[in-house]
């Protein structure tokens, strides 16, 4: 008996032991870092990502699992194009289409009266349920004004809106979100939904569970907007169906042998619940016709079954309308789980990212970012491409589909390629589809509609820019023979898919609010998944090692041309420079492999000069500067420069020294705006402090508004001062400076280099007047030894040169004698002499504190 007692004790000791610690090895905890790091960095999909691999031998299925995951984040895509071109079917081979006509152009027609055709609607859907006993809040009379408005256009469209209805259903059933049964609750012949104002959509409770379909009690709340409820409504149903789909192939894996570690099946759950006793005994009088003599309980206690699981790691997946329950035993695929309905955005952020939201949109919807943005996506498609991708003439072509919205690009949104661009998300989309009935009833000739029809023209011609080399994909690979699905997948993979992001709250803030800090960590991400675990990998980087290769061969090609060795830094880490007789060209270089190129033109640099110290400020930079990686929220940036007096882009000074010797009024560069210089000009009679500084202003107006704030200074400066402008450079029209250079330049790498050593000898020269009045001459003889000590003098003769130079140029713009041609000569030669003082200061300097040495 005693020993028996003894083996239950250790057993339930063993037990005990088996649930703390970990019997893991160090390196899966390494991996589950990395899981974790990647989860809540850059794809809140990864548990479903590192699920899927494990569990298929370290690859991705095609149309897997973690694919239609990915693809479910179009949703919202999809239900757009549900409203342009049709209600989506599920293909026979699972593939997705779109049939019949769409929302927009059902109701076309009725866009001159679209507020009555939407009462009449009302009208039909209220008088069935007034037949039924179901419609308590229109009377017959209301009902029958409705009726009243009734012509042949309505009635078409409101039978066409039915079979479009249906449509949207049986793509949901199809999907296991609903069953026969529970659509015969609310099915009726003339249906429309009928969303109360108090009423919330559909009911959440565990992941992947909804209840958002209930029969019709009759209520008497007022309704909400008629054909917001129409789009919401199918917007809803084909969000959870995409999902669902997603939800049970994950499923599906966790059957396979080996899934039991990451999810299992459950039994649904019973719950006990309390209802009063009067209601049960009026209850069974109103069924049975009979009374209990007595006094009732207070309550009753029923069992009611099938309810959810306990427990917060419980989820579901939609079989036949019905919610099949697990349990989640792996921590981050429940996060994946759960991360799959993403929660909306804080009213906080959103208005903290407003300056995010208008700066980005400053840059990425001019011509000049949409025309550099396909020539790098082209190149980088032809790199991660599975399709045998050709560079330019595949983007052209998908550029052409894209902008004709052919068959071909209607499929790409209906099996889940939308939302993948920089310009169109979730959100914005949703916005659309909520200002679409405010579209049908708006004259699209009225001014006041213009700015909103411009914007949303703007943003689809850069989605169709950034979209041409997806598409071209998706067409290569349809080609090919891959499943439409797959290949959607493919064409959001070939290049950085912008609806990624991870699950950490603080970090989300920072991708709301920093500008371009997803898309960068995301390019990061996409570089390294196809260098590492792409089943493509071997080509992919073969073909970035000679990408690589090329730039440095190009380097050698340069390396001696002094119109390079002068470009600026930021300039030869963004383009690949081609120098031809006497014309400058440059190509811009694609994000993620082009900054590899110039990692290992830097690299060849460093080793040829035998200077390698400087190596890692330079794969500083151009990691920084080519991933755009910024850690200031944007409403702070652009103050950040001004309290640094620094460019954030570029790093050369806002002000250069000796600005601080004149009034606010006057402090301006001979390239600052004319509208600038007037707008300072008018406030010289003010307390400095209200002065405009029209340096400052400038680059404060080009930190908010980027190039849209640029544009318009150019536009300002041309309607106001046309006549006294210089011709202007080649390289300042829009689009055409990305890829051409003029000579002489306007700024050279020399310029922030001169300023930065100006400001360090100045500072230095201030420190050794200082020690001295403190009598620490030690101190003093210390900081003498520097190498600038002796160039404070030189170089405040350059600036004396520069300043004398730079007044001259400004002098040369005010000339009404010159014509523009001669003010531009003019100015081209000044600008010549400043780059030449500039090189010379700048290298004398560095010559002098060589020979000097850090120890003199």
């Amino acid at each position: 008996m005693p020993w028996v007692i003894f083996t239950v004790l250790l057993t339930a000791l063993n037990r005990a032991r088996s649930k703390i610690g970990s019997d893991t090895p160090l390196s899966e905890h390494f991996d589950r870092l990395f899981d974790k790091f990647r989860q809540s960095t850059v794809d809140d999909l990864h548990g479903i990502y590192q699920m899927e691999r494990q569990l298929s031998g370290g690859k991705l299925e095609p149309n897997g699992a973690y694919e239609s995951a990915r693809l479910s984040r179009a949703s919202a895509s999809i239900a757009d194009g549900s409203v342009r071109y049709g209600y989506p079917v599920k293909n026979p081979d699972g593939s997705f289409a779109y049939r019949g006509k769409g929302l927009e152009s059902i109701l076309k027609p009725l866009a001159d009266r679209l507020d009555d055709a939407l009462l009449y609607f009302v009208g039909r859907s209220a008088n069935e349920l007034m037949v039924q006993g179901r419609e308590h809040l229109f009377t017959k009379g209301e009902i029958r004004a409705m009726l009243n408005l009734e012509t042949p256009e309505a009635r078409r469209a409101f039978a066409e809106y039915q079979a479009w209805n249906r449509g949207i259903l049986d793509f949901a059933e199809a999907q296991g979100v609903l069953n026969p049964e529970s659509r015969k609750l609310w099915k009726r012949a003339e249906y429309l939904p009928f969303h109360r104002v108090q009423q919330p959509g559909g009911i959440k409770g565990k992941p992947g569970d909804w209840t958002g379909i209930k029969q019709l009690t009759g209520g008497t709340e007022n309704i909400r907007d008629v054909l917001g409820n129409m789009i919401g409504n199918a917007a809803q149903l084909i969000d959870v169906a995409v999902k669902n789909e997603a939800r049970i192939k994950v499923a599906e894996l966790a059957g396979r042998p080996g899934g039991g570690r990451f999810m299992v099946k459950v039994d649904p759950g019973s719950r006990a619940v309390r209802v009063g006793g009067d209601q049960v005994l009026q209850a069974m009088a109103e069924k049975y016709g009979f009374a209990v003599d007595g006094e009732p309980p207070a309550f009753f206690e029923f069992f009611t079954h099938g309810q959810a699981p306990a427990g917060g790691n419980v989820v579901a997946i939609l079989k036949d309308g019905k919610p099949r329950w697990y349990e989640v035993g792996d921590p981050i695929l429940l996060r994946s789980l759960q991360a799959m309905d993403r929660p909306p955005m804080h009213w906080l952020t959103k208005w903290l990212g407003m300056p995010k939201r208008l700066g980005q949109a400053a840059i990425t919807m001019t011509p000049d970012f949409m025309v550099a943005n396909i020539a790098r996506d082209t190149i980088m498609g032809s790199v991660m491409s599975h399709s045998g991708f050709r560079p330019v003439l595949d983007s052209i072509n998908g550029l052409r589909r894209r902008l004709l919205e052919d068959p071909l690009y209607k499929d790409y949104v209906a099996n889940g390629g939308g939302l993948s661009s920089i310009y169109l998300d979730d959100a914005k989309l949703r916005t659309k589809l909520e200002k679409f009935y405010s579209r049908q009833g708006v004259d699209y000739r009225t001014v006041l509609d213009a700015p909103d029809k411009i914007i949303n023209f703007v943003e689809s011609l850069g989605d169709a820019f950034e979209m041409s080399t997806r598409l071209g994909e998706y067409g290569r690979a349809i080609e090919r023979g891959e499943h439409p699905r797959h290949a959607a997948y493919l064409g959001r993979e070939v290049s950085t898919d912008f609806a990624m992001k991870g699950d950490s709250k603080a970090l989300g803030f920072m991708y709301d609010t920093v500008m371009f800090l997803r898309p960068a960590v995301v390019s990061l991400d996409r570089l390294f998944r196809g260098v590492s675990h792409d089943p493509n990998k071997l080509a992919i980087g073969a073909k970035t090692a000679m990408l690589a290769l090329s730039s440095v061969a190009l380097y050698l090609l340069n390396r001696e041309d002094s119109r390079f060795q002068d470009l600026n830094d930021w300039d030869r880490d963004a383009n690949w420079h081609f120098f031809v007789g006497d014309q400058h060209f440059r190509f811009p270089k694609i994000w993620e492999v082009g900054a590899v190129a110039s990692l290992a033109e830097r690299t060849a640099e460093r080793l040829m000069n035998e200077d390698p110290q400087g190596l890692g400020q330079d794969f500083a930079r151009i990691v920084g500067n080519t991933f755009s990686l910024n850690w200031k929220p944007q409403v702070l940036a652009p103050l950040y420069e001004q309290a640094t007096n620094r460019n954030g882009f570029t790093n050369s000074p806002i002000e250069t020294p000796g600005m601080d010797n004149l009034q606010p009024f006057l402090r301006a560069k001979p390239s600052t705006s004319e509208s600038m210089k007037a707008l300072g000009m008018a406030t010289r009679d003010m307390p400095e402090a209200l002065q405009v500084n029209p340096v400052r202003a400038e680059a404060l107006l080009r930190g908010y508004l980027n190039t849209w704030g640029m544009y318009g200074l150019m536009l300002s400066d041309k309607a106001f001062f046309g006549d006294q402008l210089p011709e202007t450079r080649t390289d300042q029209l829009p689009v055409v400076r990305r890829f051409y250079s003029q000579e002489p330049p306007l700024h050279t790498k020399f310029e922030t280099q001169f300023y930065d050593m100006l400001g360090e000898a100045q500072r230095l020269q201030g420190t050794l007047r200082q020690l001295d009045r403190l009598k620490r001459p030690e101190i003093a003889d210390q900081k003498e030894r520097s190498p600038l000590a002796d160039e404070a003098k030189p170089l405040e003769r350059a600036n004396k040169s520069v300043r004398s130079l730079n007044a001259e140029m400004l002098q040369v713009r005010r000339d009404d004698g010159l014509s523009p041609q001669e003010k531009r000569q003019r100015l081209d030669e000044l600008a010549t002499e400043r780059n030449a003082l500039l090189k010379a200061a700048v290298q004398d300097a560095k010559a002098a504190q060589k020979a000097n040495g850090p120890g003199r």
